[in-house]
């Protein structure tokens, strides 16, 4: 079985359709255990740093496909450390294997974006790798061809990791990204095509940027793709950014190599970064001055960690600001890292995003709560009446409202609650009245084909009785 650095490769597992001598026999039907898929767990064994999972209970049920959710308005990829899959041509067809499957989901997932964490290549400049059989120029040169096939389908964020500056890790803070990638190689980051490139830290060059990303649901993101260790004139510059008056309804969006570790906690550097000075920022500076500073800050993003490479942490901002902040690394896995990615799914409710993690090369799911969770963003403006935010008030939203009538709302559903005070009743019902017609957002009249069926009128009888005999209400606090 292919080994990993420092390791003797994961542990295997037959797949649960194959509980037979003749599939036993089959090696189609054996696949590296992964911890979080199968019932596997993480494990090391063996005295050589293993990062790799142990099969432990597999499951006898076979993994449904991997399918977009139903209620997933759209989606972003994220790629953990791509260095060992373009270090080694034997496991480089899976870097392409990665960005095929998302250009050929891309409209299955309604996916807009990319976001690879850093770590791009595991040797930036030396005809002599330290590991792997590709020098720095073909590292980069196959990153590059990897990438490319998305271009002109979706926009990318490429984050400079510790081994993407130097010769082989870090040595100065030199970096080869900006001779392979330009925004003008891309139409959909291009700034003179309309792209999602906002502005640079340093006239051409790509390892600290910013990005505008309106998503299909109207939620505008600021992405800061920030280098490794940062500087800190680059932590004041992206303060600046962040508090300009046409950012503070946007969602920030913080992209660096590393931030947080596997144990929840803060990337914490003593001494110094070797070769790169001593005016960086940890992941601790970076929160306190930066994340923490900025209430429009919702999400992180990093990898550069090890153990086994998967860490969430939810923290509070200064203004009250919910910040989810999420590893994943892969790299120290088999085959390159096993092909694994993460689609970050943003619902239709306007705030919950969904998490999952799949990988196209093994066609498994990662489903253990570390692995598949949901998170809830700040509420996106909503047209009352519009309960099931498909954009347009109509009697799909009214059977939405009778269904939830009388409830008090979960924290994460918005169906029948016009008003957002928590419960579903009859003001709700009237809200949706006043709306009834209009696309959401706009002053149209309302159209004749929404009159409700005559069966809805017994329903909107009982309500707004209801609603006649309401009293003002207040937010709770």
């Amino acid at each position: 079985w292919p080994t990993a650095n420092g390791s003797d490769g994961n542990s295997v597992f037959l797949l649960p359709n194959a509980l037979s001598e003749a599939g036993n026999d089959s090696p189609a039907n054996w696949r590296p255990s992964a911890h979080g898929a199968y019932s596997a767990r993480f494990a090391r064994a063996g005295g050589q740093g293993e990062n790799h999972g142990s099969p432990g209970l597999v499951d006898t049920q076979m993994q449904a496909p991997f399918a977009p959710s139903p209620d997933a308005a759209w989606s972003m990829v994220i790629l953990p450390d791509t260095q060992n899959y373009v270090k080694r041509v034997r496991d480089l067809p899976i870097f392409f294997q990665q960005t095929n499957w998302i250009k050929d989901n891309r409209d299955l997932f309604n996916i807009q974006l990319v976001m690879q964490e850093g770590d791009f290549v595991n040797n930036n400049d030396t005809d002599n790798p330290t590991s792997g059989d590709q020098t720095g120029d073909q590292q980069w040169a196959n990153g590059r061809a990897a990438m490319s096939v998305l271009d002109g389908y979706v926009p990318y964020i490429i984050a400079a990791g510790n081994h993407d500056f130097g010769f082989t890790n870090a040595d100065n803070r030199d970096t080869q990204l900006n001779d392979y990638f330009q925004p003008s190689q891309n139409p959909l980051n291009d700034p003179a095509q309309g792209g999602i490139l906002k502005g640079v830290f340093q006239s051409g060059h790509l390892e600290n940027a910013y990005y505008e990303v309106q998503g299909a649901d109207g939620r505008d993101l600021l992405v800061f793709s920030l280098e490794f260790w940062p500087r800190q004139a680059v932590i004041n510059w992206a303060n600046q950014i962040a508090g300009l008056p046409q950012y503070q309804d946007h969602t920030a969006v913080l992209l660096t190599h590393s931030y947080m570790d596997q144990d929840e906690e803060y990337w914490d550097v003593t001494p110094p970064v070797s070769g790169l000075g001593s005016d960086g920022n940890d992941g601790i500076e970076m929160w306190n001055e930066l994340v923490r500073f900025n209430g429009n800050f919702e999400m992180t993003f990093n990898g550069h960690i090890g153990g086994d490479g998967v860490g969430f942490k939810h923290s509070v901002g200064l203004e009250g600001n919910d910040v989810y902040q999420m590893l994943i690394d892969t790299q120290f896995e088999t085959n390159g890292g096993n092909g694994w990615l993460r689609v970050v799914e943003f619902l239709e409710d306007g705030k919950t995003v969904r998490v999952r993690t799949y990988s196209p090369f093994l066609d498994m799911s990662r489903t253990s709560p570390a692995h598949q969770f949901e998170l809830v963003l700040s509420q996106l403006p909503m047209t009352p009446g519009d309960f099931n935010a498909d954009g347009v008030v109509d009697n799909s939203d009214l059977a939405a409202w009778s269904d939830h009538l009388g409830l008090a709302q979960d924290a994460r559903r918005i169906d029948g609650d016009a008003d957002g005070y928590g419960a579903v009743d009859g003001a709700d019902f009237l809200a949706w009245q006043r709306q009834l017609g209009p696309r959401a957002g706009s002053s149209s009249t309302p159209a004749a084909e929404a009159v409700p069926e005559p069966a809805a009128f017994a329903t909107m009888a009982l309500a707004l009785a209801a609603a006649c005999g309401l009293a003002p209400r207040r937010r709770g606090l």
